[in-house]
Parts: C-alpha cells; sequence; structure tokens
C-alpha cells in the first residue's frame, strides 16, 4: 500500500501543477480539472478520491485517478472525444488498473464508452461503460453515472455511482471539481 502510495505522490504533485498552468479546453467532467471527494464502497470503509483530467487536444484527455478506502483503485489512462452535437459528445478510451485489496493486487487494461451531455450551461450528466481485463481477479464490467453542476466556470459539485459486477459493489463518490 505504501508503494502505491508514493507511487501516487510522484504522480499527482506534477499533474496539479501542469493541471494548474494550462487553460481548460472543455466544459463537463471531461475537461481540465482536479477532484476530490469522499468515496463509499458498498462493503469496505469510507476514503478518499483524487482524480484529474487534462485536455492534452482538443479531442484528447489524459486522466488519472486514485480512490482509498479498504480497497484502494489507481487508474490511469486516455480517451478520444467525438462531439456529435453541441452539448453532446462521446469518449472512447483505455486505461490501466490497479487494485489493491488487502494482502491481494492485480494489474488489468480497462476499455470505456463515455456519453456526455449538457442539457443547460450548468449542468453535465455522463453515463460510462467500462471493462477491466485483470490477470488475477475476475475481468470486471463497470457502469458508471456522473452528475456535475458548475457553481462558477471553475468550480463545481459532482456525485459519481458506480456499479461493479464481479466484485458485486457499488462506489458513491461526493466532491467537488476544480477547473483550470
Amino acid at each position: 500500500m505504501t508503494n502505491i502510495r508514493t507511487k501516487l505522490i510522484a504522480f499527482t504533485l506534477p499533474a496539479l501543477l501542469l493541471l494548474a498552468a494550462t487553460p481548460a479546453h472543455a466544459a463537463g467532467p471531461g475537461g481540465t480539472h482536479v477532484q476530490i471527494g469522499f468515496a463509499d464502497w458498498s462493503d469496505f470503509d469510507n476514503g478518499f478520491n483524487l482524480a484529474g483530467s487534462f485536455m492534452a487536444q482538443q479531442n484528447l484527455r489524459l486522466f488519472a485517478g486514485y480512490t482509498d478506502t479498504d480497497l484502494e483503485h489507481l487508474r490511469i489512462g486516455a480517451g478520444w472525444l467525438v462531439p456529435l452535437e453541441p452539448g453532446f459528445d462521446l469518449e472512447f478510451g483505455g486505461s490501466i488498473n490497479y487494485f489493491d485489496v488487502g494482502p491481494v493486487d492485480d494489474t488489468g487494461l480497462g476499455l470505456h464508452a463515455i456519453a456526455r451531455i449538457t442539457p443547460v450551461a450548468e449542468l453535465t450528466l455522463a453515463g460510462k461503460l467500462e471493462y477491466i481485463l485483470l490477470d488475477d481477479f475476475d475481468n470486471e464490467i463497470v457502469l458508471a453515472f456522473d452528475a456535475d453542476y458548475r457553481f462558477q466556470d471553475n468550480i463545481s459539485g459532482f456525485v459519481n455511482y458506480s456499479i461493479y459486477d464481479e466484485i458485486d459493489n457499488n462506489l458513491i463518490l461526493i466532491g467537488a471539481r476544480f477547473r483550470f
């Protein structure tokens, strides 16, 4: 566990500095931002979530996230945004996922599709389907929903609900996103 925390800090500090120096390119949870939140896995202790997203190009989003409860999850990846209409886009991408549950850990490749819609300027809703291919654990199917409400241009509150099929657990994240 200590090793993953050291890696997270080594990754997060430079990423936060880079994000702070970069103008935002997109609205909603897909844009350049840093988020911090409360994490609640249904069968594990409560904890926290720290994540960030960076628009490297107009359609290329890089992201990383770390959730720390009894079950730790580190996720680093990229997604390609496909704008379909104003206020509606799709994203297709992949990630490397690391899970640590007590004495057992596993790493795998995730493939995801996200649909985002902004029905009004302050609100973005998203749905995600992800398939995670793992080495030691059973492969995981994740279905997630995200609501992001912007109080100001650079500050929003969010709620994220994820259903993990194989471990039969749900994850609720509630927190704030800060855009740069």
